[in-house]
């Protein structure tokens, strides 16, 4: 970066005090990488906002550090989404106390300020599914409309996202900047760890097939039961549904798993012999690049990012009905997987390290407010 001053970047943490889910982990996760990058012409004034919860626990890694200061709030949430909409305020400089020079705003949640703004977008799936929640798909679909257009650069984790936001929002082409999402190396990995989680007690016996799903209806985990029906000789074990069955009428070789840990569902993707992705559209796809990191071959639909974030190494079902994944599955569990497939995806994954995410979105901050104060100059 030109120029020696230091940039103050206004960052909204509030959907990190969720704890697990993609969006709450991208918002966690990205500041996270970004702090421990101490890159000595950044300061971060962090914002969270909630009732309830604290941030002191998905944010104790912000303790003691000199180049971020964590602000907690506690207003009734669908006010301040309500007040962003309607009155474009209050600003986060008023919510940190502080001035700053661009506010990235990282989970799709962001109010138009006098400053930059940078809103992240990670989806378009509000606009298929009914979400009647105060803070959820509703409010995005009456505020996107009208924010959108305000945002001085939007920000997506794929091609894929970026394209159907300008299509549907008109955004222009050059207010969009795509920076992948990160996967956490050290856990999600081939290498097996010294303190190995012990799964005793959620698997046992025979090779398995894991389904990473939820109960949201674009992950259609209705087709898992209807595949491990088509392959009664193989073992499905499903995370996503706490335990609950998927259907009344599971077949007798699909187990849902109860909760698990980064931890354990690491060691999970290590033991399976693939893990299988049934959703119909995803932002980016933590699952795929997670079961990769760990070497296990992915089953998965050939849309949305997949394509772009699977590359080479997702293996694609031709339909996806229950025949189609069931046919991938059974092609991908006897193909041969040589050192150049584990050697290419051990490669390939690196760049969804979060210290790299991390680096790219620092040099994507400098390089705006250089830009801006270029502009102003001129």
């Amino acid at each position: 970066m030109k120029g020696n001053r230091q940039i103050t970047i206004g960052y909204d943490a509030t959907a990190a005090m969720l704890g697990g889910g993609g969006i709450p982990r991208y918002t966690r996760e990205l500041l996270r990488a970004l702090v421990e990058l101490e890159e000595p012409d950044l300061h971060f004034e962090v914002f969270a906002n909630s009732l309830r919860r604290s941030p002191n626990e998905q944010l104790s890694f912000l303790d003691g550090r000199s180049n971020a200061n964590l602000t907690h709030r506690r207003f009734p949430g669908p006010l301040l989404m309500k007040s962003w909409r309607t009155f474009r305020a209050p600003g986060i400089e008023r919510l940190t106390g502080a001035p700053c020079d661009i506010v990235h705003f990282p989970a799709n949640y962001f109010c138009p300020g006098r400053n930059a703004t940078l809103a992240t977008v990670h989806d378009l799936a509000f606009l298929e599914e009914d979400d009647e929640a105060a803070m959820g798909g509703r409010y995005f679909e009456k505020s996107f409309p009208a924010l959108l257009p305000l945002a001085t650069r939007v920000l997506t984790t794929s091609r894929h996202v970026a394209t159907e936001v300008a299509k549907v929002y008109q955004v222009p082409a050059e207010k969009f900047h795509v920076t992948s999402a990160g996967v956490d190396l050290k856990t999600f990995t081939s290498a097996p760890q010294t303190h190995e989680p012990d799964l005793s007690s959620l698997v046992a016996g025979s090779p398995f097939v894991l389904c990473i799903t939820d109960k949201s209806p674009r992950k259609r985990a209705q087709l898992i039961p209807q595949i491990a029906a088509i392959l009664p000789d193989i073992r499905f074990l499903v995370v996503g549904f706490g335990g609950d069955p998927i259907t009344d009428d599971d077949p007798a070789n699909l187990t849902s798993l109860p909760r698990v840990s980064d931890l354990e569902l690491a060691a999970l993707y290590r033991r399976a012999s693939l893990t299988l992705l049934t959703t119909r559209a995803e932002g980016f796809g933590f699952p795929l690049i997670e079961s990769l990191a760990c070497g296990t071959p992915v089953v998965c639909g050939k849309h949305s990012s997949f394509v772009e974030i699977g590359g080479e190494f997702a293996d694609f079902a031709s339909t996806e009905t229950p025949e189609g994944f069931a046919q991938q599955i059974n092609a991908t569990l006897a193909s041969e997987r040589g050192d150049s497939w584990t050697q290419g995806v051990a490669i390939y994954v690196k760049q969804f390290d979060w210290k790299v995410i991390g680096r790219s979105m620092a040099e994507f901050y400098k390089e705006h407010v250089c830009g801006a104060d270029a502009d102003r100059n001129n």
